[in-house]
């Protein structure tokens, strides 16, 4: 895969993260979706960009490299002290990176995370994070969407409700300021920052706000007869 014009000088690399493991729903990252693995509609989206140039897929798990070998992508093997519950993603992402720059002998210049869990995202949505990436002097993209007012939001105490925010009534909806949640479908960062940081946040990031209906996350089987239903519905 080579997207290299005039226009686009910077090696983009897109990472997909698909361990085996899941204690909520094992394996659903290659689970059945409207008849194609979970996996596969972030590959797809990934190959549809105007700007990726490479596809990595880091995983430690022989049934998603035997799926994903199908869709002549890169594959990463991650070794088992970095496919834990608890493993922080930038230490899978800057392996991966490494991995790819050893074997292709190019510096990737713009890394992009997509979660196998956000089937919905769409390669507009790549290509805009990409464009708000440089616009914004290459500071962190993630992409979020709208959520409820945090005014509205509540501690679990016993059995007693503790408003997130004390002392704050608000009535309607349309009187608080609008509040944004990260959706795990697109991270877009920079080389340098990958290796710098132990996060994909930082105080610079930037958003790029997508819609509910793109944004869901697999993550119990729920998930998948919503994401199910609202693939039919765009169709």
């Amino acid at each position: 895969m080579n997207k290299m014009n005039e226009k686009n000088l910077d090696q983009v690399l897109v990472i997909i993260p698909a361990r085996g493991g899941s204690k909520r729903l094992p394996k659903k990252n290659i689970e059945l979706l409207n008849g194609k693995p979970l996996i596969q509609y972030s590959i797809e989206s990934a190959y549809k960009s105007k700007f990726v140039n490479d596809i990595v897929i880091s995983t430690d798990d022989e049934q998603i490299i035997k799926i994903c070998k199908k869709f002549k992508v890169k594959i990463v093997k991650r070794p088992k002290e970095l496919a834990q519950d608890k493993t922080p993603v930038m230490k899978v992402i800057k392996q991966a990176i490494k991995q790819v720059e050893k074997t292709t002998k190019n510096i990737q210049d713009i890394i992009v995370i997509l979660q196998p869990t956000s089937p919905l995202r769409n390669s507009n949505d790549i290509d805009k994070a990409i464009n708000k990436f440089k616009k914004y002097k290459r500071k962190t993209v993630i992409g979020v969407t709208e959520t409820s007012p945090i005014e509205w939001m509540y501690h679990k105490n016993k059995e007693k409700l503790i408003p997130v925010i004390k002392n704050k009534i608000l009535h309607r909806s349309q009187d608080a300021k609008k509040t944004y949640r990260a959706n795990g479908a697109i991270f877009v960062i920079d080389r340098k920052n990958a290796f710098e940081q132990n996060s994909v946040y930082s105080n610079e990031t930037i958003p790029y706000i997508m819609p509910p209906e793109r944004s869901i996350d697999i993550d119990v089987k729920f998930d998948f007869e919503v994401a199910e239903c609202l693939m039919k519905k765009m169709k």
